[in-house]
Order: C-alpha cells, then structure tokens, then sequence
C-alpha cells in the first residue's frame, strides 16, 4: 500500500509516498480505507524529530515513519469483537497513532475500535476527517 512518511527526520523535503506492507485487522480492531486524513499541526514536531527528543517512548526510533493523526474512510476488515455499529462498509471517522508506520496518512488504517465512530451523516469524508 502507499503511505505517506518518511525515512530521515527534517523539513518538508523528507516527505515521501512510501511502499508499506498492507495491514490487517486483529482482534478489537478495524482496517479503514482512508479517504481523508487531514495535516496536523503535531505532524510536524514528529517529522522535525522534535516528538522522539522529547518523547522517546512514544516516538520510538523506527526505519519508517507514517504521520496522520486522524482520518475518514470506510470499514474494510473487521477484527474479532468489534461492536456491531462498525460493520464493513461503514462510513466511520477516527483518531490514530502517528508513531513508527501506524499514521493515517495512508491508503490503510489499522486501529482500535475503541478509536472509531460513524461519521456524521450528510458530511463527505473529507470534510468528516476534520470533526
């Protein structure tokens, strides 16, 4: 899948469409296909290096870095145990974890339910990635 990251620390030009293994959903989980996920202000202080300075533990070192704190798209997989208002095909919004390659600045989302809800309806998907 394409994701959009980076390999080295720095200014915009770092920037890259990546190649990244496909993820897929465990148990409590869901995979969205991502519509939208907006640029947030954070994004820079992981891609300047700032956030693994002064958070290490979150920000751990990695080969690979996915920004992207929250996306809009639509359920494709759906990991054991989820609640049954997360089906396949549903509209949904959610707020990820932009450490290593887990960002939603990607064609494929992986997260936690508990990180989920439909997008409002009426609202396209790109607008919603903004809620």
């Amino acid at each position: 899948m394409k994701a959009v990251g980076f390999t080295e620390f720095g200014g915009r030009e770092v920037m890259r469409v990546l190649e990244l293994p496909e993820p897929h959903a465990g148990s409590g989980q869901v995979r969205i296909k991502v519509a939208a996920a907006p640029v947030h202000p954070a994004d820079v202080n992981i891609r300047t290096g700032l956030s693994a300075r002064y958070s290490p533990e979150t920000n751990p070192p990695s080969e690979v870095y996915v920004v992207g704190w929250e996306v809009a798209g639509t359920i494709d997989e759906v990991g054991h145990g989820v609640r049954p208002e997360l089906p396949i095909g549903a509209e949904v919004i959610a707020v990820t974890e932009p450490k290593l390659d887990l960002g939603g600045q990607a064609q494929y989302v992986v997260v936690p339910a508990e990180s989920v809800v439909l997008a409002p309806k009426g609202v396209d998907l790109t607008a919603a990635s903004t809620c």
